[in-house]
C-alpha cells in the first residue's frame, strides 16, 4: 500500500490533471473506487464515488452541466454526503484514518480565491472551470480489498435503514472477496434484525 495519504494525492493535482487522475486512481492495486451514485437523496443525480486506500477515504462528487457560478448547493451536497458516510462508518464501528471531499465542476467560480478558506475549513477540495464536454470515465470495481468491502456493506445497510435505498439482501452477491480471498459474508441473523427493523417502520 502507498503510505502517502490518498487525499493528499488528490489535493496535489492540478485542474489540468485531475480528470486523468480520477480516471486512473480506481485502477491502482492499492485503491478501490466505489460508485455510490443515487445512494442518498441529498446528492440527487450527481455522480458520487468513494475512493478507499487502507482507511483513507476520498469522496468525489461530479457537478456537470453548470455554466455559471457554482452556488453552495454542490458543496453542501458533497459535505452532507461525506458527513453521512462518516456517520455510517461510526455506527458500524469502522475507524477512518482520514476522509476528505473533492468537488469537480465545469462551472466557473468567480470568487474561487475568496472561497478557498471556507472550503479548507470544510476539508473540501474544489476543481472548477474544467473544459470537458462529458464526464470523465471513472473506473470502479466490484472486487474490493478487505477494507473497502466492509465500508460498502456498512454504508449500503445504513442507507437502507434510513430509507434511502430499498432493502436488498442480495445487493452484495456480485461483490467478490478481496485479493486474499477473505469472505465478508452477512449472517442470516443480521438479515433478520434488519428485516424486523424495517417492518416496524
Amino acid at each position: 500500500m502507498n503510505m502517502k495519504l490518498l487525499s493528499s494525492e488528490f489535493k496535489g493535482q492540478s485542474n489540468v490533471g485531475i480528470l486523468r487522475f480520477i480516471a486512473t486512481a480506481g485502477k491502482r492495486n492499492d485503491v478501490d473506487c466505489m460508485n455510490l451514485t443515487h445512494f442518498c437523496p441529498q446528492t440527487a443525480e450527481a455522480p458520487v464515488y468513494v475512493f478507499v486506500s487502507n482507511n483513507d477515504v476520498v469522496v468525489l462528487l461530479l457537478n456537470w452541466g453548470g455554466k455559471d457560478e457554482v452556488e453552495e448547493s454542490p458543496v453542501w451536497q458533497l459535505t452532507e454526503f461525506t458527513r453521512q458516510y462518516q456517520n455510517a462508518m461510526e455506527d458500524a464501528g469502522i475507524h477512518l484514518s482520514h476522509i476528505s471531499s473533492v468537488l469537480v465542476t465545469n462551472a466557473k467560480i468567480l470568487s474561487y480565491e475568496n472561497m478557498l478558506p471556507v472550503w479548507e475549513q470544510k476539508n473540501v477540495i474544489v476543481y472548477h472551470n474544467i473544459q470537458m464536454e462529458q464526464l470523465p470515465y471513472v473506473h470502479f470495481s466490484f472486487r474490493y480489498h478487505a477494507v473497502a468491502r466492509p465500508q460498502f456493506v456498512a454504508f449500503r445497510q445504513w442507507c437502507e435503514l434510513k430509507g434511502y435505498l430499498p432493502y436488498d439482501r442480495y445487493a452484495y452477491e456480485d461483490i467478490d472477496a478481496d485479493y486474499d480471498e477473505i469472505e465478508f459474508g452477512i449472517d442470516d441473523d443480521d438479515y433478520t434484525i434488519l428485516e424486523d427493523y424495517l417492518s416496524a417502520l
